[in-house]
Parts: structure tokens; C-alpha cells; sequence
């Protein structure tokens, strides 16, 4: 994934948690929301739809949190990695606090050419940076499995050990025909 389609996802996500907060913000000021939350346990036909689309909400709300944070953690590491005390502010101001350009060359002094010759540079940075920042792919050993029934292997190479020991057991169809 590209730095600007990771940005951009981020800003996504953090639009819909704000979106997600005002919905669960004015359910709340709704009438009758006391008593739904004391007495609504989904049993009532009326109280049934609202019960259920609260708590689906805030879960919903909860999962988009947790991802935005993991976002903003991975591109504050990114960010973390730039040498230039310069191009690391501009990043964080670009990439994390999401402002503009020109809100940018404002706030620290700078022309608009400087500025965009930051983003340039910045932009080159926080891509190396993100590489070195990306999750690792977790994969478990050889012979190992992630459910709790370990399951038979029989993808292996049948070797004289192997069948000899297959044959001892009786099983993956390579017992002795004389036994």
C-alpha cells in the first residue's frame, strides 16, 4: 500500500469515527433513552430495533477506534524515523494533524515554495520510512498448526522412515498387505 492510499484510509477511518460519535451522541439525546437503557434489554418489540442498533453502534465505534489508533501509531513510527527535525515536523503536521499547505507555511514561518519542497521531500521519507515500519507477516513454523486438534500431516515427502513408520502405524494407506 502506497503512502497516499494509507493516508487517506486513515482520514477515511477518522471521519467515520466522528460520524459514528455525533449518531451515538444525538441516539442518546433522544427521548426515552434513560428507560431504554435501564429496562431495554431487547425483549419489547418498540425497544427491540433501538436496543440493538446502540450496541451495534458502539461496537462498531470501538473496532474503528482501535483501528485509527493502530494507524496513527504506525505513521507517528514513521514519522519517528525521518532524520530532518524539519521534514519530521512537517510530516507530523501533514500526515497526523492533517492540515494544509498553506495552514502549514503559515503556522511555521515558511513560503509556500519552501513548503511545497518539504512535502516532496517529506513524502520520499515517510514512503522508506514506511517500509521499515510495516507489520511483518507472522507465519508459524513447519509442522506447527494454530488450532487446538493438531490435524495429520500429509503433505510431506513419503521417505523409507516414513513409510516405514506409516506402515507401523497403518495409517495414510501405506500399511503392510500382509498383516
Amino acid at each position: 500500500m502506497t503512502l497516499d492510499e494509507y493516508v487517506t484510509r486513515y482520514r477515511l477511518l477518522q471521519r467515520a469515527v466522528e460520524q459514528d460519535e455525533r449518531v451515538l451522541f444525538l441516539m442518546d439525546q433522544a427521548p426515552y433513552s434513560s428507560f431504554i437503557r435501564r429496562f431495554g434489554d431487547g425483549s419489547s418489540r418498540d425497544l427491540a430495533p433501538h436496543v440493538l442498533s446502540h450496541t451495534l453502534l458502539e461496537n462498531r465505534l470501538r473496532r474503528r477506534e482501535r483501528l485509527c489508533l493502530r494507524y496513527a501509531e504506525r505513521l507517528a513510527r514513521a514519522v519517528a524515523l525521518i532524520r530532518s527535525p524539519v521534514l519530521q515536523q512537517y510530516a507530523l503536521c501533514r500526515y497526523l494533524y492533517g492540515m494544509t499547505q498553506e495552514s502549514i507555511a503559515q503556522n511555521h514561518f515558511f513560503s509556500l515554495r519552501t513548503t511545497y519542497r518539504h512535502a516532496r521531500s517529506a513524502a520520499r521519507a515517510m514512503t522508506e520510512a514506511m517500509k521499515q515500519v510495516e507489520p511483518k507477516v507472522r507465519r508459524t513454523p513447519p509442522g506447527r498448526y494454530t488450532c487446538a486438534v493438531r490435524l495429520p500431516r500429509r503433505d510431506y515427502a513419503v521417505t523409507r522412515e516414513n513409510r516405514a513408520a506409516a506402515r507401523r502405524r497403518g495409517i495414510y494407506g501405506l500399511e503392510s498387505k500382509g498383516a
